[in-house]
């Protein structure tokens, strides 16, 4: 039995759009496995110092995408990225104050957006659902102090004039008259901040972490320091 030519022509047609239908499912199927979040942020806080308000920020960069799937088909993990710099505030005749990058967690710091806005991904949730409800948060949102882990220096290059300070009581490393008003994350188009190891030349770079001999590896304060408290990316 022979086709028609218009039957032919309708077979080729029929086939062309299954072949379409195909690729759009499989487009989907890689949107789904590849979905992903851009999430560019600012910390300010601000702080009041004998009477005036002085803030210190910095922009920091997230992005977290799918890590595959697993047996059952369903997304198994998130993977992060993370880059920016502690924020850095030097006053007059006051130690530098440096809000490091950690909250007692490192990972919780670089995630502080989500933290801080309340975001979490429900039970059963699509991550692409989840992504797109990052991306339609933009803030202001409230960082709690005690989540601030904050140093003093009185002298870079000299690790016995770090300090460890307490967010809620910064008089005794700080001096008086000086206090935090508030801190809060917010998006933001700004470019990632640079420039610490301008101020603190030691800190090491390309993920080199606590060298032998290293200021940072002389240092005692009550938490372990490390080059990714200061800095993290290519910052």
């Amino acid at each position: 039995m022979q086709l028609r030519s218009g039957s032919r022509t309708a077979a080729r047609v029929s086939t062309a759009l299954l072949v379409s239908l195909l690729v759009l499912v499989l487009l989907g199927a890689c949107s789904s496995e590849h979905a992903s979040v851009d999430v560019r942020y600012s910390l300010d806080v601000a702080f009041d110092v004998d009477g005036e308000r002085v803030v210190g920020s910095s922009v920091y960069d997230l992005v977290m995408s799918s890590g595959g799937g697993s047996g059952d088909g369903t997304i198994s993990r998130v993977v992060t990225k993370f880059k920016g710099e502690a924020i850095v505030v030097p006053f007059s005749g006051r130690p530098t104050l440096v809000i490091l990058m950690t909250s007692g967690n490192k990972d919780a710091f670089r995630e502080l957006f989500l933290y801080a806005c309340g975001i979490n991904i429900a039970k059963d949730e699509t991550l692409q659902s989840y992504f797109g409800r990052i991306a339609a948060v933009r803030g202001p949102c409230e960082v709690k102090l005690e989540w601030l882990k904050i140093l003093g220096i009185g002298d870079p290059s000299d690790p016995k004039a770090f300090r460890l300070a307490d967010s809620n009581d910064l008089a005794p490393t700080f001096g008086s008259g000086i206090r935090i008003v508030s801190a809060s994350v917010s998006k933001s188009d700004q470019p990632v901040t640079s420039g610490i190891r301008a101020m603190f030349p030691w800190i090491p770079r390309h993920g080199e972490w606590q060298q032998p001999g290293s200021v940072l590896s002389k240092v005692s304060v009550g938490i372990d320091l490390t080059a990714d408290l200061f800095a993290l990316g290519d910052t």
